[in-house]
């Protein structure tokens, strides 16, 4: 990626109904058709997954272009990940996710994206970009609270 691009630090923070354990083990089960869970349009594919990490790639046609990534997932039980991605020439970012417990039943997941992006991207604003994916995780999480529910 060109050093000409633009960089951006993200924020989220979202506090779900569930245990920390299941949390965690939610978050970091990646599967292929997740995708779903957001409408997303991306094509995922695991490669690997173990105890420590997960390797996975992504794809989605824009402007007739096929635009693939490949994500890393270093993963620090109990609470905690972190996420690399490359591959994509408009934007690669870090993400570092912080589970905290809150109560016996209630989880804090705090959320720090610094995204690079190329310069052909089309940047975001702060605001639209947070917006956007905090409604991405609103539907996690919906997700994640059915499947809980089902356990319990």
């Amino acid at each position: 990626m060109s050093s000409k691009g633009k960089s951006q630090t993200y924020r989220i923070s979202k506090v779900i109904e569930a245990p920390l354990p299941f949390v965690y083990n939610w978050c970091t089960d990646y599967r292929e058709d997740d995708g779903k869970l957001t409408g997303s349009r991306r094509k995922t594919k695991v490669l690997e997954k173990t105890k420590s990490r997960s390797i996975y790639t992504s794809s989605r046609m824009e402007n007739g272009k096929l635009i693939g990534r490949v994500s890393v997932v270093s993963l620090m039980p109990p609470d905690a990940w972190h996420l690399d991605t490359a591959g994509d020439p408009l934007e690669q970012y870090t993400g570092d996710y912080k589970l905290t417990k809150l109560g016996s039943k209630k989880t804090r997941l705090d959320m720090i994206f610094e995204t690079k992006y190329g310069p052909d991207a089309k940047v975001p604003t702060k605001e639209w970009w947070e917006d956007d994916s905090n409604k991405d995780w609103d539907k996690l999480i919906l997700a994640l609270m059915k499947d809980y529910s089902k356990e319990n």
